[in-house]
C-alpha cells in the first residue's frame, strides 16, 4: 500500500439517514414462498434474496427503473434475455432470473469467503461485474488484497469500464442496505416471528 497516501478505509463514503418508515406498516410475505424455492434452486440464502428484492423493487412486480430495469429483481431487458426471461413481469420467471443471475455472480468469486463473497456478488449484481473485476485487478496490482469489500468499495471509484466510472458511492450503499435488511429479517426469522418488511423493525 506503499506510496498511495490514503487509508482504504477512511474513502468509505458515510452511511445515509435510514429511510424513514411508511405511514401505514403492513407484512408483505406475497412473494416468500416464490423466493424460497427460486433462491433454493440456485443455493442462495432466501432471506438474502427477499432483502435484494426489497431494495430493488420494494416488492413491486410491475417496477421500471429509469434505467428500464424491471419486476421484482429489476433485470434489465438484455440480461433478462441473456436469462430466459421472456416476461420479466411476471414474477416466477423475474426471480428465477434474477436468482440465477445472484448465483452466478456468486460462483465468480472463488477466492473470496463468507459474507465477503456475497457482498462482492450483491455489489456486482448492482454495478456489473466488470467493475468490480477492475477494483480487484487496480487492488492486485498496488499488493493490496483483493478479497476484502471494504478496499474493493474504496477502489470502485477509481475503475473505468468502456470509458465509464460506476456510480460506486450508491453501489456501496446499496449493498450495506441489503446486508443490513438481511440482518435483521434472519433475526426476526430465528426469533420465531413472521419475516416483515424491515421497515416494521423496532416499531
Amino acid at each position: 500500500m506503499a506510496g498511495w497516501g490514503w487509508s482504504p478505509m477512511s474513502w468509505i463514503p458515510k452511511r445515509k439517514k435510514p429511510e424513514p418508515p411508511p405511514k401505514k406498516v403492513a407484512f408483505d410475505d406475497r412473494f416468500d414462498e416464490l423466493l424460497k424455492d427460486k433462491a433454493d434452486k440456485y443455493g442462495l440464502p432466501w432471506l438474502l434474496v427477499k432483502s435484494v428484492t426489497w431494495q430493488e423493487s420494494r416488492f413491486n412486480p410491475g417496477a421500471v427503473s429509469s434505467a428500464n430495469a424491471m419486476g421484482l429483481m429489476q433485470l434489465m431487458p438484455r440480461t433478462a434475455k441473456v436469462l430466459g426471461v421472456t416476461d420479466p413481469f411476471d414474477p416466477e420467471q423475474n426471480v428465477k432470473g434474477g436468482c440465477k443471475m445472484l448465483a452466478s455472480l456468486y460462483a465468480t468469486f472463488k477466492e473470496e469467503h463468507g459474507l465477503e463473497r456475497y457482498r462482492f456478488a450483491v455489489s456486482s449484481y448492482n454495478v456489473g461485474i466488470a467493475y468490480v473485476l477492475a477494483a480487484q485487478g487496480i487492488a492486485k496490482r498496488a499488493n493490496m488484497p483483493t478479497d476484502r469489500w471494504p478496499i474493493l468499495a474504496c477502489l470502485l471509484q477509481r475503475t473505468r469500464v468502456k470509458g465509464k466510472t460506476p456510480y460506486w458511492q450508491e453501489n456501496v450503499e446499496y449493498v450495506h442496505r441489503i446486508f443490513d435488511r438481511w440482518t435483521q429479517y434472519c433475526l426476526l426469522d430465528m426469533s420465531g416471528r413472521k419475516v416483515r418488511n424491515i421497515t416494521e423493525v423496532g416499531q
